[in-house]
């Protein structure tokens, strides 16, 4: 496994009350996983599961001092995409590249294939939040939360079967929000 995220952030302060700020960041992920099945010293099947995710994260926050420890104001917006990728190999003489295994797989189904949408997300936040501090250590707080988040998985999007697997396994159907 591989993992890289790099990040980018401006901070600008114009005066004692008020902060603006923006962040990006960019993270690529990088798994690889390797089954095989061997009779004797005889290699029968092998797959190789190569996972990738490349994410873009933006985000800007402001904080305005209304009145200076008493009143204050934050927004926060946020947009994050990811973007999934399973690449699946699998040896040509085994089982799993075969088309038409007998009662496991219809003629013409089969093979190792890509999964494109492996775990494809977008999630956008929006927030404002007004504080009124009641004493030192205590505040109190309103505001609001808006959050879109939708998502591809292969294991928890649909009821269909597992990509990789003839088995089949309950798995939520959890939806976009």
């Amino acid at each position: 496994a591989v993992y890289d995220s790099y990040t980018a952030e401006v901070d600008y302060n114009p005066n004692d009350r008020a902060q603006v700020s923006a962040y990006y960041t960019y993270e690529k992920d990088a798994t690889t996983n390797q089954w095989s099945t061997t009779t004797g010293v005889n290699l029968n099947n092998l797959l190789n599961y190569a996972g990738t995710d490349e994410t873009n994260t933006f985000g800007a926050n402001v904080v305005i001092q209304l009145v200076p420890d008493k009143w204050s104001c934050t927004f926060n917006a946020m947009h994050q995409k990811v973007d999934g990728l399973m690449d699946i190999t699998a040896r040509e003489a085994g089982s799993f590249y075969t088309p038409g295994r007998t009662t496991l797989i219809p003629a013409g189904q089969g093979g190792a294939a890509d999964i494109n949408d492996w775990d494809d997300t977008e999630l956008t936040s929006i927030m404002a939040q007004l504080d009124y501090m009641l004493f030192n250590a205590w505040t109190l707080s309103a505001g609001y939360w808006y959050e879109k988040y939708d998502f591809k998985d292969a294991y928890t999007s649909s009821d269909y079967l597992m990509p990789q697997a003839v088995y089949i396994f309950m798995k939520p159907t959890n939806g976009a929000y």
